[in-house]
Formats: C-alpha cells, structure tokens, sequence
C-alpha cells in the first residue's frame, strides 16, 4: 500500500499541471515542486537520544500571492526502519534574491498521520502521527525558462503519540518528538 501511495504521490504534480488553466505569458499560476531527500535525526525521549535516519518525499503546489512570496499546500511521505509518517502541511515560501539563482526560506506547519510496523501487530497499541514544522533554505537552478533544479538544507520537528490499552479500561497515551536535519533535491515547475 505504501509503495502504491507514493507512486500515485510522485504522479500528482504532473497529473495538476495537465488539469491546470492556462498561463498567461510571463505569469506563473501555479508552482509545482517535487523533492526528495535524507533524514538525519532521531527521538528524544527521557534524555536519551535514539538515532532514527529516513528517506524522504514531497510534493507541493504553490501560488504566488505576491512577488515574493509564494504560498500553496503539500503532502510528503517519510520513511524510517520501522515507522512510516505521511505529513500534509500549509507550505511558505519567501524568495530571498531574485535573479537566475535564487535564494529561497520556506516553511511547512501542519499535520501529519503515522504508522508503525514495531506495533502493528500489538492490538492494544496504536502508533499516531501528529503536528509537523519543517523549515529550510533552498537554492533554485534554473534548468530552463519553467523549470528549475532545487537543493536544499533544512530542519524537521514532528510530534506524534502512541496510545495503548493498559488492560484496566484505561486508555494511556505517551507523547515523542522527532527532529531531523535534511538535505534534499528536487524539481520545481
């Protein structure tokens, strides 16, 4: 199911931009982006700093509201040993230079759904997702006149709970904290 979640992730921007209207010449209406990227990080918990490294997707449409702010909604996918964490999120983004190179600080604040194979086959326990940030410095390339290579630098930091059934009728939940550095490339359009 995963594996089918992010082809149909990957073919989402491409399938938008068909549908979408026509541009006048010289204005953009939508921007499309699709990174990918490595997660270094982990979990702290009690102290304790367990190391926790991922791949990483995403895709995003963005509008320009004014010259130098584009805003829009994305969805991406990270992937760890043995958790899974699906993160759809409002996305920010400050152009910092204009020019052929441009300088880019964008912000993604939302929520997010997870999955653990560690408690998939525990019936008492359910392993959530929660609320996602994710901030990061991105450098665009031009590759042509729509087209652009991104690079990107940035921080993550998702919140999420695992709940379990003590066997008293008592519902208990114990919260963690994610936060990763990444370093991703992708394509805007």
């Amino acid at each position: 199911m995963i594996r089918t979640f992010f082809i149909l992730l990957l073919c989402l921007p491409f399938c938008l931009h068909l549908t979408a209207q026509e541009e006048s010449e010289g204005e953009r209406e939508y921007i499309y982006d699709l990174q990918f990227g490595m997660l270094a990080g982990g979990e702290i918990e009690n102290e304790t700093f367990y190391y926790r490294p991922g791949l990483m997707a995403q895709g995003a449409i963005l509008t320009p509201i004014s010259p130098w702010v584009d805003l829009g909604v994305g969805v991406g996918l990270q992937s760890f040993e043995n958790e899974t964490i699906l993160p759809f999120f409002l996305d920010v983004e400050a152009q910092l230079k204009e020019g052929p190179r441009s300088n880019h600080i964008r912000l993604n604040i939302g929520s997010s759904l997870g999955w653990s194979s560690f408690y998939r086959d525990l019936p008492a326990y359910e392993y959530e997702g929660g609320f996602y940030f994710s901030t990061y410095h991105q450098m665009a390339f031009p590759l042509s006149k729509r087209t652009a290579l991104l690079v990107a630098l940035g921080y993550i930091h998702q919140r999420g709970e695992i709940e379990f059934d003590s066997g008293l009728d008592e519902e208990l939940e114990e919260g963690f904290a994610l936060d990763f550095l990444t370093i991703r490339t992708g394509i805007r359009f």
